[in-house]
């Protein structure tokens, strides 16, 4: 890999959280190490206090971090006194981050595999965003199939929704993130909102989500919570135009994606040298309606659709 895709993050502070599965997190780690010169925080959730068996996996993991960690000047590695679950764990991580002075922080769970571009992508956006309150986050996914990205010109796009398999935001934005979802408690707050979203059924459907998610104290999506922190602050996510971290925690152990479509397994790619950010800062909507549609509507035929395209991850090949 040529250094100056290393050197561009250099100083990029890269938060990775683990919980109890070894496999999934040393493959992370390996690729951390192996593209990222820059400082690595490692947070690693303690096991539920009623899985008799999870104890010795959660403990298999911190040994494994402590020794790689060990040999490496550069990670830190924190352990909560008692489990937080995915919904508090990674807030917990990124507010242990930026509570270290950083202004900027890239996120990945342990399923979450980064292409070598990853880093310098996330750093350069990162960079190059800063100021601007527009953008909220920068993301590493690219579900939109080349039929749809095809005559798009440039190097990333803007999305109103999150896309959270490995990202990176900054302080500034982060202190807009709720997550007791207090707006949902004032009804033009909330119609507020609504009307930010472009279609009424991503309105209805998120906002009917989200309202379930407050009223369950036992919810465990943070990822919700954050896209209406950002949607409330009519915040824009940056999107690259090829895929940057591919997801391998397809399956029984995972909280969210018990099974893979093909919309969702798409291989790590790499970026042109030469990043061309758009002219304007709004979002891209053709883009935008692919993902809902096929990835998140829970409309039937759209539900029929994800059921037959399901695959086996191992059958798609990264294209690094």
């Amino acid at each position: 890999m040529p250094e100056a895709t290393r050197s561009a993050s250099f100083d990029l502070p890269v938060l990775v959280i683990g919980f109890n599965r070894l496999d999934h997190l040393s493959q992370v780690l390996g690729a951390v190490a192996k593209y990222h010169d820059g400082p690595v925080y490692v947070l690693l959730d303690r096991a539920r206090p009623d899985r008799g068996d999870e104890s010795e996996r959660c403990a298999a993991v911190r040994a494994w971090v402590s020794e790689w960690s060990s040999t490496r000047h550069n990670v830190s590695l924190r352990t909560p006194d008692a489990n937080l679950g995915v919904a508090r764990a990674i807030p917990f991580g990124i507010d242990w981050v930026l509570g270290e002075g950083h202004e900027r922080v890239a996120v990945l769970e342990d399923d979450c595999v980064p292409a070598p571009d990853f880093f310098s992508f996330m750093a350069q956006n990162l960079d190059h965003y800063a100021q601007d309150d527009r953008v909220m986050m920068v993301s590493g996914n690219q579900f939109v199939p080349a039929r749809v990205m095809a005559d798009y010109p440039y190097s990333h796009y803007f999305s109103n929704f999150i896309h959270i398999w490995g990202w990176g935001t900054w302080a500034r934005a982060w202190r807009h993130y709720d997550h007791h979802m207090r707006i949902l408690e004032d009804r033009r707050a909330r119609e507020a909102v609504s009307d930010l979203l472009p279609r009424r059924r991503e309105a209805n459907q998120f906002i009917k989500l989200w309202l379930r998610q407050k009223s369950d104290p036992n919810d465990q999506a943070w990822a919700s919570r954050w896209m209406l922190s950002c949607i409330s602050q009519s915040g824009l996510c940056v999107c690259p135009t090829k895929n940057l971290v591919r997801n391998i925690g397809f399956g029984g152990s995972s909280t969210h994606t018990r099974y893979a479509s093909k919309y969702q397994v798409v291989p790590l790619q790499r970026l042109d040298s030469d990043l061309q950010p758009p002219s304007e800062v709004h979002p891209w909507r053709a883009a935008d309606r692919w993902w809902f549609d096929h990835l998140i509507w829970k409309n039937p035929l759209a539900r029929a659709r994800r059921l037959a395209s399901r695959i086996s991850p191992a059958s798609v090949e990264d294209e690094i």
